[in-house]
């Protein structure tokens, strides 16, 4: 069985993870799983997965995901694979309208990243989605929730539906060796907290900034990530007059150091789909706290949860926390107990499954 994993490009951040870690398994497992991007840029994700050597990448363009002659391009390797998978928008318009030139009968399978879909909700573009969707096989939705969006606003038939939540390399994250503090230049005394996340409006990094008010000089923020708002909020920082206590450290390939060097991990956001991230987070012995929203509230009982903007209180927990040895100690063990129900072999043989039930039709 040959497949090919079809996205935009392997930029920072959870689709482009998504796809590394799982090329990674499927090949490790003995499916033969490639690599097609619109846009070949060789970003950090991108030399990792062509430094593995177990998969071939194909590149459609450099520096322009949103070529219309992408489609064209895309039409000969329906007769190279026995199903093609897509992962996230423009992706899936190019894949759906290559389907249909072609008249393949390639199966597409696609994965729903994410629990908000913008043109699903517009009246003009929804037609527009039905279509598109119209033309895979299977749409997998990483929760309940997201299938529950899929279901209502696009009418998709219900068989065409599957749920598979993420998987993390716990390996990886467990080799992982924490780095020394003091070479970063915090203090004994510090109390280091880390976001790891795109700057992009999805995520809220307004509320994380927003709870240094409330908490003493001794804690220090770390912003990992890069993206559109950056810049918004470097000013945002300077203009709260915390450049002593927030660092902008851009996009980083030893994250799981630094998330093991911190003592809280916090991702505030407006809405995901079933962030990585979180995963990371539960599984690199530290509290992980997050906003109670969709794609993140599954960490309910294990981490923390704070109201969605709610400043005042996500600062609380990490007070309280502080305070309380014993309760941070039981924190922790119930984010490692959480975390190893999400390996990236357990979702990977969920995957492989249905590409057998779909190709064997």
């Amino acid at each position: 069985m040959k497949i090919l994993q079809v996205i935009d490009s392997l930029p920072t951040g959870g689709g482009a993870r998504f796809v590394v870690d799982f090329v990674l398994e499927l090949n490790n497992k003995g499916i033969q799983s490639d690599v097609l991007l619109l846009d070949g840029q060789e970003t950090d994700f991108y030399k990792e997965l062509k430094k593995s050597k177990v998969c071939t990448i194909h590149a459609l363009t450099i520096g322009n995901r949103w070529n219309y002659r992408n489609i064209k391009k895309l039409i000969p390797y329906f007769l190279q694979y026995d199903l093609v998978h897509v992962h996230i928008f423009p992706a899936s318009y190019f894949v759906a309208f290559a389907k249909i030139f072609s008249k393949s009968k390639t199966p597409v399978v696609f994965t729903e990243h994410n629990s908000q879909n913008r043109r699903a909700k517009n009246k003009l573009f929804r037609y527009v989605e039905k279509f598109i969707y119209s033309q895979f096989e299977m749409v997998v939705c990483l929760t309940e929730d997201v299938k529950a969006f899929v279901k209502k606003n696009l009418k998709i038939q219900n068989h065409k539906l599957s749920v598979i939540e993420n998987g993390i390399n716990l390996q990886k994250i467990n080799d992982a060796l924490p780095y020394d503090r003091d070479k970063w230049g915090y203090m004994k005394e510090d109390k280091l907290l880390l976001m790891s996340a795109r700057f992009e409006p999805q995520k809220d990094h307004d509320t994380m900034i927003a709870a240094f008010k409330f908490l003493p000089y001794n804690f220090k923020l770390i912003l990992a990530g890069e993206g559109s708002t950056w810049s918004h909020y470097k000013e945002l920082v300077n203009k709260e007059n915390l450049e002593g206590r927030v660092a902008f450290i851009g996009n980083r390939q030893d994250i799981f150091n630094i998330m093991k060097m911190v003592d809280y991990n916090v991702l505030s956001s407006h809405f995901e789909g079933f962030s990585l991230s979180a995963l990371e987070g539960l599984a690199a012995g530290k509290p992980f706290i997050a906003s109670n929203v969709s794609g993140l509230n599954f960490i309910k009982n294990y981490g923390l949860l704070f109201e969605k903007g709610n400043a005042e209180q996500l600062a609380k927990l990490i007070l309280e926390l502080n305070e309380q040895e014993e309760w941070y100690k039981e924190t922790v063990n119930k984010c490692l107990l959480l975390s190893k129900e999400f390996s990236i072999s357990k979702m990977t043989n969920q995957y492989i499954d249905i590409y057998k039930r779909i190709t064997s039709k």
